[in-house]
């Protein structure tokens, strides 16, 4: 076990010199002068809703995942239902039924950032808990494990026929990979990102801390593709191609 004290000097240590773990409000503040300045050219602190105007506030903050799903073709996204909060947990699994979403699924409230309550269900067990762990609206989706998560922003002018994609960035899931001596936990705690995760990891009692993985096996920690959750997030802005963009 890791003593308490010395876990949160470390974990201070780790995120005070690495960007990617300082608070949203520090990483944020020298666009925050930029957006002021905009909206006041703008005359409208919601100016940037303009620039997705099919998502509720532009796709900033809180939008209804479902009310996106409903404007997307069938077959380009995963299985989904929407649960509302009142919703019994019979009820779920016969809505599950008939949509045949088979265990595994995904769980995640419908209006929710950076991961927050996102979960994977294993059985009938599982939805109970969560209900009642998070009373609000949600989505169950079918669980898609694909190797390769990416995030693609594409932007195309009002007066254009076609856009660009901008950005490209993949996202790595959280794993370590053995090295045919040490125990997974140990693993863990020597990767400074799995590190991070200890508490929560170990918490959830959902992996072999005790084994040894095989020299070179890469093992996964985290199945969830959220930077909240350990995930690294990889620029990819190399692979943006014409035949790329002609896909969007």
């Amino acid at each position: 076990m890791v003593n308490p004290f010395l876990y949160h000097v470390k974990c201070f240590w780790i995120r005070s010199r690495h960007w990617e773990y300082w608070p949203m409000w520090l990483v944020y503040a020298p666009v925050f002068f930029y957006y002021a300045y905009l909206a006041l050219k703008a005359r409208s602190f919601f100016f940037f809703q303009a620039a997705n105007p099919g998502i509720e506030n532009g796709g900033m903050f809180f939008e209804s995942k479902w009310r996106i799903f409903q404007s997307l073709p069938p077959g380009s996204f995963p299985t989904t239902i929407f649960v509302s909060q009142t919703t019994s947990v019979p009820d779920i699994m016969e809505r599950m039924h008939h949509a045949q979403l088979n265990y595994p699924v995904v769980a995640k409230p419908d209006r929710g950032e950076r991961g927050w309550a996102v979960e994977i269900l294993h059985n009938n067990r599982d939805l109970v808990a969560y209900r009642k762990k998070v009373p609000v609206d949600i989505l169950i989706q079918s669980y898609v494990d694909y190797p390769v998560e990416l995030s693609i922003f594409y932007v195309r002018l009002p007066h254009e026929k076609s856009g660009k994609i901008t950005s490209l960035t993949g996202k790595k899931l959280l794993t370590v990979t053995g090295d045919g001596q040490s125990s997974l936990l140990t693993l863990l705690l020597k990767n400074q990102r799995a590190y991070l995760q200890y508490k929560r990891l170990v918490a959830k009692q959902m992996l072999p801390f005790d084994s040894i993985p095989a020299l070179n096996k890469e093992v996964l920690l985290v199945p969830q593709g959220n930077h909240a959750l350990g995930a690294e997030f990889i620029d990819l802005t190399s692979h943006i191609s014409p035949a790329l963009n002609k896909v969007f």
